[in-house]
């Protein structure tokens, strides 16, 4: 599921504790993302999503949910394609590239 983080709010130390939290963030790198508000965070699996969504609403930042474009959903099929293609050379750092990439696209399902 993907996150996007619409504005920090007025308590954005709270913000960036709670990037910290859910992603395993470095304080500079929560930083700089709650500072690029608007901006989608990475995707993440739903449970830390809805974890994330409610920490997030109660330290005042304003988010919302992306839901993925018909053409994400379409790249992401090309990637899965790609996956099953590597897969059957045997190149398993190659499929989980692809496979990575099409979950950054339409998150996890």
């Amino acid at each position: 599921m993907r996150i996007r983080l619409e504005d920090a709010g007025t308590r954005k130390i709270c913000v960036i504790k709670d990037l910290r939290s859910a992603y395993g963030f470095a304080l500079i790198e929560a930083k700089n993302w709650a500072d690029k508000a608007p901006v989608a965070l990475p995707s993440t699996g739903l449970g830390v999503a809805n974890k994330l969504i409610k920490a997030l609403r109660e330290s005042g930042a304003t988010v919302t949910v992306v839901e993925p474009t018909t053409l994400d959903k379409l790249t992401a099929v090309s990637f899965i394609q790609s996956a099953a293609d590597a897969l059957g050379e045997g190149n398993l750092q190659e499929v989980r590239e692809a496979l990575r990439a099409a979950l950054e696209l339409v998150g996890d399902v």
